[in-house]
């Protein structure tokens, strides 16, 4: 028969604590796991906003192409200065270029929540105008923008 030789009179609690350390263990890791999901979201939610805003601004700049081929004559004929796309037209804004927010109304994107899109016109050269697009959006508190600028010239 075995004897028992020795035993510590305190092994009975070593499982306990084992227990707590393994839990405590687990809540960290998973409250570290909550806040890598929390992040990867946002990140992913500020990608695809992004990524509107840059088809925002690419669809001003390709209306701005289509009217001067629609007619060439009236779209060259436009005073500088800031303008809104109607989807349809381009309306102009008085004033100077915006501030966001404070000036977002006139420029909000028709079918599109928290996005403003401004569109500027300026002559550089005879039968040349610059056109830079800059779309705003909100994200959190705080505005974000992307803009982008093409020269176009009368072609025909």
């Amino acid at each position: 028969m075995l004897k028992k030789c020795f035993t510590f009179p305190t092994q009975r609690g070593v499982t306990l604590i084992e227990v707590l350390l393994a839990v405590v263990l687990i809540g960290i890791l998973s409250a570290a796991l909550i806040q890598l999901g929390i992040t990867a979201l946002k990140g992913a939610n500020a990608g695809k906003m992004r990524s509107v805003a840059v088809e925002l601004t690419k669809q001003g700049l390709e209306a701005a192409r289509a009217k001067r081929d629609e007619n060439s004559s009236a779209f060259f004929a436009q005073s500088d200065g800031f303008y809104r796309y109607t989807g349809s037209a381009f309306e102009p804004i008085s004033g100077t270029e915006p501030v966001m927010p404070a000036d977002k109304d006139p420029y909000a994107v028709t079918g599109f929540t928290n996005y403003y899109r401004v569109i500027h016109f300026e002559t550089t050269a005879t039968d040349t105008i610059t056109v830079t697009v800059k779309t705003y959006w909100q994200e959190g508190g705080s505005y974000n923008s992307v803009d982008m600028a093409t020269v176009l010239t009368k072609w025909r």
